[in-house]
């Protein structure tokens, strides 16, 4: 069945279905979401990317919840369910769209938990951390999804543990289930330790002395959260579709040390590669229904790993790319837009 969770009317048309098929709502699991386009700078987000994600993540999980509410409560028993996330309770170098939405959806959980009690409904949520699934796949770059379980293997606390998507089924069969008929309010963190990790500095800031000056005050202050600071210079330095592979390191030397394994293996692998990509990016060419943005992300992605192999890549040849593949429409003319584009490629 076909359901838009943004709309009320085709929320409301799946549970009642649901009770036209079954006579009963015994779980509602509100599991639609979106990470919306992937900039984790503020001034790039417009009014109707933030809209879009809160629309799914957050309005559809409270119509599920609505309608769910609707039925369950004359029953006076029922069990209501959300997917929130991992960034509920740790950074983890997400849009602020996303974030927001899913700090949302924990709070939603918590007060729907303290409304339907009364009416022996329980409501809980699940936070995963990340999953081998082809949303994160493409999010990260990659095709394989086993490529994907080995990078969050990589960045977990909980070593020699293969995650996949059985895990949050696991947790959301547990919270659905009677076994868990006196657990109401829950984030369930379903992230192997990875947000503990995470969520605290690898060395403690040195405490403040009495009576602190200004200069010492500022300094305590930059040393806690320096550590986090460098999270940030490191994603806005590189790629969007590498971060991802990257966000669990705790030092930039962890992060610099994972993409030299992962991009350049021996000298003999690292010049196969260099050479491959050189092909990729010479035999790359602008499709038709191209924007200028969407060319310049696609060179961008491999002028991007060419250089993290060590390869010296000409700006020259980035515009001459982008101009000699130029199809018919733009020949006439560039935009601002499409100039801001192709600097986006030569800042990367």
């Amino acid at each position: 069945m076909h359901c838009d969770v943004t709309k009320d009317s085709h929320v409301e048309n799946v549970v009642n279905t649901a009770i036209s098929l079954h006579g009963k709502l015994d779980i509602m699991f509100n599991n639609a979401g979106i990470t919306g386009k992937y900039d984790t700078a503020i001034s790039s987000i417009e009014r109707e990317d933030f809209k879009k994600v809160i629309d799914v993540n957050l309005y559809g999980g409270f119509l599920g919840a609505k309608h769910a509410a609707r039925v369950m409560i004359p029953k006076k028993k029922g069990c209501i369910l959300f997917t929130s996330s991992v960034v509920s309770v740790s950074y983890g170098g997400f849009p602020h769209p996303y974030s927001a939405s899913k700090h949302a959806v924990v709070g939603l959980t918590k007060n729907l938990a303290v409304e339907l009690g009364q009416y022996g409904i329980r409501v809980n949520c699940i936070s995963p951390a990340g999953m081998p699934t082809p949303l994160a796949a493409r999010t990260m770059g990659v095709v394989d999804l086993k490529q994907v379980q080995e990078s969050i293997l990589a960045a977990a606390n909980l070593k020699g543990v293969m995650v996949d998507c059985n895990d949050v089924a696991e947790a959301a069969s547990y919270l659905g289930s009677e076994e868990s008929k006196f657990v109401s309010g829950l984030n369930l963190v379903v992230d192997g330790g990875y947000s503990l990790r995470n969520a605290v500095e690898d060395r403690p800031a040195t405490p403040l002395l009495a009576n602190p000056t200004l200069g010492q005050i500022k300094a305590h202050y930059e040393e806690k959260t320096k550590k986090f600071k460098a999270k940030t210079l490191i994603q806005n330095s590189v790629a969007n579709s590498i971060f991802p592979r990257i966000m669990g390191c705790r030092t930039a030397k962890e992060a610099w040390n994972r993409l030299k394994v992962e991009y350049q293996g021996s000298d003999r692998t690292k010049q196969m590669r260099i050479l491959n990509l050189k092909r990729d990016f010479e035999s790359l060419s602008m499709q038709e229904d191209d924007s200028i943005a969407k060319y310049s992300d696609r060179i961008s992605l491999i002028v991007n790993k060419i250089k993290l192999l060590g390869e010296d890549f000409p700006n020259n040849k980035i515009i001459e790319k982008v101009l000699m593949t130029l199809p018919e429409r733009f020949e006439s003319k560039i935009s601002f837009e499409a100039c801001k584009d192709v600097h986006h490629v030569l800042q990367n």
